[in-house]
């Protein structure tokens, strides 16, 4: 069961874009995770290859300038 915190269109493009992924035979990679139970989710789903987000932390840019 998907968790109840994430959007119910969002669960449906990741399972839509799952099967197109594995139609084309490509890699798949589901960016925004941003709670645990939505990354339990995608793991009881075995649709993406890597996931990414602020879950796993903040993203740190370069600074372009001093």
């Amino acid at each position: 069961m998907p968790p109840a915190d994430g959007p119910a269109q969002a669960r449906k493009d990741i399972l839509f874009w799952t099967r197109i992924a594995a139609d084309w035979q490509v890699k798949f990679a589901v960016d925004g995770i941003t709670t645990k139970p939505l990354l339990d989710w995608l793991r009881q789903q075995k649709c993406a290859d890597y996931v990414e987000g602020d879950y796993f932390g903040k993203p740190q840019l370069p600074l372009l300038h001093d």
